[in-house]
């Protein structure tokens, strides 16, 4: 994203969330393509039935900032 808004490159290919993102901030962006739903599923331990019981919980991911990242950030 920081390439394509420095006008280094001419496309961006991923998340929506992270277009939303940079569109929230000020960024003039347009989505032309969206594979939603996420290909992503939350995997919990068998005592969480809601996202209720999550609250206070910690959630682990592999890295800030990619696709798992914000499809995590969404599901929740």
């Amino acid at each position: 994203m920081p390439a394509l808004l420095a006008g280094q490159i001419p496309i961006y290919s991923g998340s929506v969330e992270t277009a939303a993102q940079a569109a929230a901030a000020g960024a003039d962006l347009v989505v032309i393509a969206s594979s939603e739903p996420t290909q992503y599923k939350l995997i919990v331990q068998p005592g969480i039935k809601s996202a209720a019981d999550l609250k206070g919980k910690k959630v682990g991911i592999d890295l800030i900032g990619v696709a798992s990242y914000y499809s995590t950030r969404r599901i929740l």
